[in-house]
């Protein structure tokens, strides 16, 4: 990695540790090790994934959600609601009655439900700046 980055000209690359200590960059590093150099550098954040280019290929989209907390994620926010739903079943200990349990509660989360979620979190996204985002999350999770 570090014979990569001196091609590119970053002299100083051979001094770099080849990644941070169990891939815990400090957050608003960009040269810290070899690792997030390379990362940083527009031709592979801009590279697009082996996973878009199949999905595209059979015209699906790819959403990548952020990595933070669940009211950023709108997913979860949706998964928390069927699992409200799927407690007001009765319980049982068949098989064949959780799984009913389950699909009846996740085709019952309502489209409506889905768009506000999204809404909710692009509106908590959009009132915090990413150093705020990374903060909470280092905060929580230690760096992402």
């Amino acid at each position: 990695m570090a014979e990569i980055l001196v091609e590119r000209g970053f002299t100083h690359a051979h001094r770099l540790n080849a990644q941070c200590k169990n891939f815990k960059c400090k957050c608003d590093a960009t040269d810290c090790c070899c690792r997030r150099l390379l990362y940083t550098q527009p031709d592979f954040v801009n590279v697009t994934s082996i996973l878009e280019k199949h999905c595209g290929r059979r015209e699906f989209r790819v959403l990548f959600l952020p990595k933070f907390h669940c009211e950023l994620n709108f997913i979860e926010q949706c998964w928390g609601f069927s699992k409200r739903l799927y407690r007001q079943f009765p319980s049982s200990s068949k098989e064949v009655d959780l799984e009913r349990n389950l699909v009846t509660a996740l085709d019952s989360v309502p489209l409506e439900i889905m768009r506000q979620s999204v809404v909710h979190s692009d509106l908590i996204k959009s009132y915090l700046t990413n150093q705020q985002l990374c903060d909470s999350c280092t905060s929580l999770y230690g760096c992402i």
